[in-house]
């Protein structure tokens, strides 16, 4: 099967022929990146204070675009973004125009914030309207409750052995993430007396877990390192967490974890998925997660 040359194809195109033997059709080929649909991305998440939407422009690679970004930018500035949850709608009182530090000119991102919760189990309704290029649309539900059964708040954690977490079921979770969250004072830099230059790491570990498998999960971290070399200073507490995947999510991680590295790492699920998109007459990824988290303790560095 040949493919023609200085063609763009439309996300996900190379996975879907993939899966079928059938023809491309050429008369849908996307010739410029004016008829590129624009990148819609809506995070949930149950632990989030706030939900967010970007809008992201279609970003040309080459040549003299100003004047028709500049019309495209206008028209993202007038986009009405909807999510529901059946029961009513989400306000969206904060809008934010961020331009790439890198590329101004033609990087910016639209992003719309609503200070509600998500509600583990409902079902989530997202509609984007952007005057003289279409509407958009994606549905997902938020996977259902769960709780954390290896841990209690505050325990204290055995900082040389692995940490062996266990959860219950999350009704309609396509997958699991687990992983262990700590923070880290770097004192180099406060040993040669730049106090005002100390910087504050945020550690992390996880895995992913099937949904048919066992729910138990083992996170393999380096705090003893901390412990026997004195590496930093750690501040008192960490967090273990339970993330339950929606069906996007879990197959946008799982695209990327099998050829899309370009797009943030083969753990990644809140940046552009390579290969797999559920916005309707766009591009992107509407993505529930379901969070659960437990504080834990971690005993005093001996210095």
């Amino acid at each position: 099967m040949k493919i023609r040359p200085n063609k763009l194809y439309p996300s996900g195109c190379f996975f879907l022929l993939a899966l079928c033997a059938c023809e491309p059709n050429y008369g849908n080929l996307l010739t410029s990146p004016k008829d590129l649909p624009p990148s819609i991305f809506a995070f949930l998440n149950t632990a989030a204070d706030s939900q967010y939407v970007i809008l992201h422009n279609a970003t040309p690679t080459s040549g003299d675009y100003a004047e028709f970004l500049e019309k495209e930018y206008q028209l993202f500035r007038q986009a009405n973004v909807t999510l529901s949850n059946g029961s009513g709608n989400f306000l969206f009182d904060d809008r934010y125009e961020l331009v790439s530090a890198f590329h101004e000119d033609f990087e910016h991102d639209f992003i719309f914030v609503s200070a509600q919760r998500v509600q583990a189990g409902e079902s989530y309704a997202l509609r984007v309207e952007i005057p003289q290029k279409g509407v958009y649309a994606a549905t997902t539900i938020s996977p259902g409750d769960f709780e954390i059964l290896s841990h209690r708040a505050h325990d204290t954690l055995n900082v040389f052995e692995p940490a062996i977490v266990r959860w219950t079921a999350s009704p309609g979770a396509a997958g699991y993430r687990v992983g262990l969250r700590w923070i880290v004072i770097d004192s180099s830099n406060f040993k040669a007396g730049w106090s005002d230059k100390i910087d504050t790491v945020n550690w992390r570990q996880q895995d992913y877990v099937e949904p048919e498998a066992e729910r138990v999960a083992t996170i393999k971290h380096n705090l003893d390192s901390f412990y026997r070399f004195h590496r930093g200073i750690l501040m008192s507490d960490a967090t273990i967490f339970v993330e339950a995947l929606d069906a996007p999510a879990w197959l946008a991680r799982d695209l990327n974890r099998r050829g899309s590295f370009q797009y943030g790492g083969p753990d990644e699920v809140r940046t552009m998925p390579g290969s797999y998109s559920n916005i309707e007459n766009g591009r992107g990824l509407m993505s529930a997660v379901t969070t659960k988290t437990i504080h834990v303790i971690l005993p005093a560095q001996k210095r």
